[in-house]
Order: structure tokens, then C-alpha cells, then sequence
């Protein structure tokens, strides 16, 4: 049976079914839920906590509620999905090819990540688009086969003779997956009236199946917390303990074995949560979606896309040339990720992964094809993200190379030390500085160093990294002179161990000699934790309480071998993963005044 074309009147019932069979975008906001379905229990009630409608990063997490440890975790607040996990969710819960989120706002980035909950709000645009896409996903559901597997996993049942007993076990199975836990009785009540006033069963099911998809129970992730005005740290629900999991790991919905797992409360244990974190790691095609989202947004592969080299000065780049340098970057990431390497190697590896264009491109021995290989760099000008066309002309400036943003970037990324803004009314653009045309980039930094104490407090640690990277040219193209002369890539940085200073000539020098700086570790842990909950971490825009949390996780990381996946390992199995707590009142004020 084909899905109704229905009366004018469908889209208005569908965006009420939304709100009313879910929350209201004012109660998603800083006030609080006092009602609702305990996320995998089927006759429980619960407080949805604070969420934010606007981006900050002050109001998450204060000092309130400990946890065993006497540790306070912070509160997260509800979490829209964002642009991929929308797109993997629809895909994994109805086989569609269809990516309805491509063409949905974007989404609002906090620390250069879109997973922080308070930053993703939602829009008068996003309620239309997802209307939108869930009457195309349907309308696509009902027109495949009978015998298709993704139809009879939720057709269950000959509904067309209008047998409600069957339309509630369709709409109980589906909205279970679709909200990523069982459902109560009486929130599916309101879904079953819509559908049972409609003309026929088709079009009844058509509309409810759709209402499903458009409650802010699908699009948004919802936890729950059993007294709204206690802040008690209390565990997750399995069912939520499941979501934070694959949607860390996956991006995307639980599967069928990790709702089994949260339905047997084998998740809720430490040995199946173990074994549950080493089932989705293994999924290696699921799993690298970690490294697609996270990897990317932490050494902002995207600036790719934005920056425009000069093509006078730079002819030979052009956009397949960029996505070689993107791939590069990705699949040097997966290597670390799939094979344990410590992750303070990014700095100093001997491998990359090149096709014939960049291994032409970068000066290396010649592959063939367009596919990326993996190669060795020793006795090249290669090794280490530092040397890669994503950091060396995504930092760049369109005609010159940035010391500035190369030392930034090191700093604020790879060691979570970025220094404070310049002052008001500074100028930071430093070729239209006097005389700049005939200075070289090292000489313009001198300039600027001199215009005071404040730039030079700065700039003395953050220049040299960069200048120490000046062997590259904005595009990242090695080069051994520029138009003023030799390149000058020496430097001196204060030693990682804290004691005096550290002279450096190049870039091997310099990774090497970063690479033992003990900010690194702790920083890449910081940024996945902060990436996976959803909220600023310490040094990243959070409360200092955090700073045990992140001490705990670090030092689990390091006994794993300080890799990707000891660091995921060390998150999900802490108090802050596993559990949650309901904001404070002056938490969600301070949640409210931020998104006025």
C-alpha cells in the first residue's frame, strides 16, 4: 500500500505531535523537565536536565553533586543531534541512503566542536526541515518491498484491517528504536489517536511513524534525572549508557547487540561494558566515524575548505590537491586509532599516507594511483602531523605562511595552552604593518614584539613554533629560501621539563622536542572527554573541579599506552561517562541568562 498524500491540515498534527507528544522548545531550555518516561524504564518518571538553547561555555558543569569518588562531574545538558549523527541514526534505523541533515542549518561549534550541548540550538528552520525529512524517510520506508528486511523489522503485523492491537506493536517496536529505549504506555497513546483518525490504517500509520521521527524524543538525546532539584550524581539508566556510547564511538544509534546488552542490564556492569567498548572499537567501518568526527573537528582538517591560497603565487593548488591533504590527515589518524600507537607519536611518526598527486606534491618517492598508500618518510622532509598539507596550508594566510597560527594551533590543540586574546584595538594583521612588504615574516614578528610587553609575553612562546616550521611554504610545499633568503628555522622554547630552555633548528628538532612535552597527553585526553560529554573540560572552558576527572582518565590512558583507544576506554568507564546529575538552580539561572 502507497503512503497518503494527506489534507492540508497533516503538517500542522505533525508539529503538534512534536511538541506535545515530547517537550516544548522553552521546556528543552533552562528550566527543566518535571515529567517524562526514565529513559529505559517502561513505567518510571523522570526530570529532563537543563539544556541549553544557545551557545556558552560557562553555564556547564559547577561544583555541586560528588560522586563516589568525591569528585563533582558537572551537568551536561540535553544534546540535539547534530549533522552526523542525524544522517548515521536515519541510516541505521531505516537503511536509507537519504542524508536529510546536509541541508539542515548548520550547526553552531563550540571549541571547534559540534557535540557541545549548550552551543547546538534549535531552530524555527531545523522544526520545518525535520518535517520534511521524516515525511521523505517514511514515504521511502513504505515503499519498499514487503519482503525487504528494513520492512518486516518493524512490520510485524497486517495493520490494513485497521486492528489496533497491531498498530500498537508496529509504533511500540519502532518509536522504542527510534528513542533509543522502550516506551511507556502513554506517551505512545497520543501517536495511536492520531493514527486511528485517519481515514485508513496506511495513512494513520504513515502519519504516526512520521510524528515519531519529529519528536524532540528522536532528535534530541534525552537523560533523565529522578528529582530535578536533587544533584546528587545517580548512574545512567542502561538505555542512556548505550546512547552515550555509540554516539561517541558511532556517531549514530545503538545497534541491536547494544540494546540487548542495556536490556539485560549487562551493560550496567563493568565486564559488559568492557566487552561492549571492544565489540564497536573492532566494527572498524563504524568505529573510524570516531575519527571522522572527532579527528577532524580537534586538528581542524575542515580549514581546508575555507582558505583560498593565492592562485598567482600558488597555481599548483586546487581543490583535489586539498582533499589528498584531508584524506592524508584521516587515514594517518585511523592508524593511530586501529593500531595503538601512542598518540604523542602525531608529532614525530615515520609514515604518511600519500597518492601519486601529493607524493609528487610533498617531494616523495613516486606511488601510483589515486588511492593513498601508506609510506615511509624516513630520510624525507616528512613525518608528523606538523608536516602535513592540513596543518601547513589550513594555517597559512593566502599569499605568506602564519607563524602566528602554527604556534596558535600547537598551543590550543595539541596542548591545551592557547594564550589569552591579544588586547583591544592590537592589530594582528601583520602585512599591512608599516614597511611590511620589505620585511620577512620573522622580522615582521620581531616588529610586532616590540610594540610592547603584552604582545611579548605572548608571542615569545607562540612565534618561535612556528617559525620553526618556516622550512614550508603556505602551502606546504618544502622550500629551503623564500624571496628575503635562506629560511631562518631556528628557535628557542621553554623546555618541557620545566627548567630553562630548548634551542631547535627545524621542524625535526622541534616535534621532537615537543612530542616530550607532558601537556600533550593530558590535552588530547582533555579534548576527547570534552568531544564525548558534550561540555568544556578545565583548561578548555570549564571548572577546575574537572581537573581530577581528567587526572583519573589520563592516568588509566597512560597505563594503556597513552593511544586513542585507552584514552576512549579510561572516558567510558569513569564516573563522568557512566553517570549524571540534575543541574543546580544557580546552574540553570546562569543556563537561562546565557540564552536570552
Amino acid at each position: 500500500m502507497s503512503p497518503r498524500n494527506g489534507p492540508p491540515s497533516v503538517s500542522a498534527l505533525l508539529l503538534g505531535a512534536a511538541f506535545a507528544f515530547g517537550c516544548s522548545i522553552g521546556q528543552i531550555g533552562a528550566t527543566g523537565l518535571t515529567s517524562g518516561p526514565s529513559a529505559g524504564s517502561t513505567n518510571g518518571s523522570g526530570a529532563l536536565a537543563a539544556s541549553g538553547a544557545g551557545a556558552s561555555s560557562a553555564a556547564a558543569g559547577a561544583a555541586n553533586g560528588t560522586s563516589a569518588s568525591g569528585v563533582d562531574i558537572g551537568f551536561s545538558t540535553a544534546e540535539r543531534l547534530n549533522q552526523t549523527q542525524y544522517n548515521n541514526t536515519v541510516h541505521d534505523l531505516l537503511g536509507t541512503s537519504q542524508t536529510p541533515a546536509s541541508s539542515f542549518p548548520p550547526d553552531e561549534t563550540d571549541l571547534g566542536f559540534d557535540t557541545i550541548s549548550a552551543a547546538l540550538t534549535l531552530q524555527p528552520a531545523h522544526v520545518e526541515q525535520y518535517l520534511a525529512a521524516a515525511q521523505s524517510l517514511i514515504t521511502e520506508f513504505f515503499a519498499r518491498p514487503a519482503t525487504d528486511p528494513w520492512h518486516t523489522r518493524y512490520i510485524t503485523c497486517d495493520y490494513a484491517a485497521g486492528n489496533a492491537a497491531c498498530m500498537q506493536q508496529i509504533l511500540t517496536n519502532f518509536a522504542s528504536k527510534a528513542w533509543r529505549r522502550p516506551v511507556v504506555d502513554s506517551e505512545l497513546a497520543p501517536y495511536l489517536a492520531l493514527a486511528a483518525a485517519q481515514p485508513t490504517p496506511q495513512a494513520g500509520l504513515t502519519l504516526a511513524m512520521e510524528g515519531v521521527l519529529i519528536s524532540l524524543k528522536f532528535v534530541y538525546r534525552l537523560e533523565f534525572d529522578p528529582n530535578p532539584d536533587d544533584t546528587t550524581i545517580h548512574p545512567l539508566s542502561a538505555y542512556e549508557l548505550a546512547s552515550r556510547l555509540s554516539y561517541l564511538l558511532w556517531s549514530s544509534m545503538p545497534d541491536d547487540t547494544l540494546f540487548a546488552a542495556a536490556a539485560s542490564g549487562a551493560l550496567l556492569t563493568s565486564d559488559g561494558l568492557k566487552a561492549q567498548i571492544a565489540r564497536m572499537i573492532g566494527m572498524t567501518v563504524k568505529s573510524q566515524e570516531f575519527v571522522n568526527t572527532f579527528g577532524t573537528e580537534w586538528l581542524g582538517l575542515n580549514q581546508l575548505t575555507v582558505i583560498t591560497p593565492d592562485p598567482t603565487l600558488f597555481p599548483n593548488y586546487n581543490s583535489t590537491l586539498s582533499q589528498s591533504m584531508v584524506a592524508e590527515t584521516t587515514d594517518f589518524l585511523l592508524d593511530f586509532f586501529n593500531n595503538g600507537l601512542p598518540l604523542n607519536q602525531l608529532l614525530t611518526a615515520n609514515f604518511t599516507y600519500v597518492n601519486s598527486t601529493l607524493a609528487s606534491f610533498y617531494g616523495l618517492p613516486a606511488v601510483q594511483g589515486t588511492a593513498l598508500q601508506r609510506v615511509s618518510t624516513v630520510g624525507t622532509h616528512r613525518g608528523g602531523l606538523l608536516t602535513q598539507g592540513t596543518y601547513l596550508a589550513g594555517y597559512s594566510d593566502p599569499t605568506s605562511t602564519s607563524p602566528v597560527k602554527r604556534g596558535l594551533y600547537v598551543l590550543a590543540r595539541l596542548m591545551c595552552s592557547p594564550p589569552p586574546n591579544p588586547p583591544v584595538g592590537v592589530n594582528t594583521n601583520l602585512a599591512v604593518e608599516p614597511n611590511a612588504a620589505n620585511l620577512s615574516v620573522r622580522q615582521q614578528l620581531e616588529q610586532h614584539e616590540m610594540m610592547g610587553p603584552v604582545c611579548a609575553s605572548c608571542h615569545k612562546v607562540m612565534d618561535p613554533m612556528g617559525l620553526g616550521i618556516e622550512n614550508y611554504d603556505a602551502i606546504g610545499q618544502y622550500r629551503t629560501s623564500d624571496s628575503f633568503g635562506p629560511i631562518d628555522a631556528t628557535g628557542t622554547i621553554p623546555s618541557p621539563t620545566g627548567s630553562g630552555t630548548v634551542s631547535f633548528d627545524g621542524e625535526p628538532q622541534l616535534a621532537a622536542t615537543l612530542a616530550t612535552d607532558p601537556r600533550v597527553g593530558p590535552c588530547a585526553v582533555q579534548q576527547v572527554v570534552t568531544f564525548g560529554i558534550g561540555r568544556p573540560f578545565a583548561g578548555l572552558g570549564g571548572p577546575s573541579t574537572d581537573t581530577p576527572i581528567l587526572n583519573r582518565i589520563a592516568a588509566v590512558a597512560t597505563a594503556g599506552g597513552a593511544s586513542f583507544v585507552s584514552v576512549l576506554n579510561g572516558l567510558i568507564q569513569d564516573d563522568v561517562f557512566r553517570s549524571r546529575r540534575a543541574a543546580s538552580p544557580t546552574e540553570v539561572t546562569a543556563q537561562a541568562q546565557v540564552n536570552q
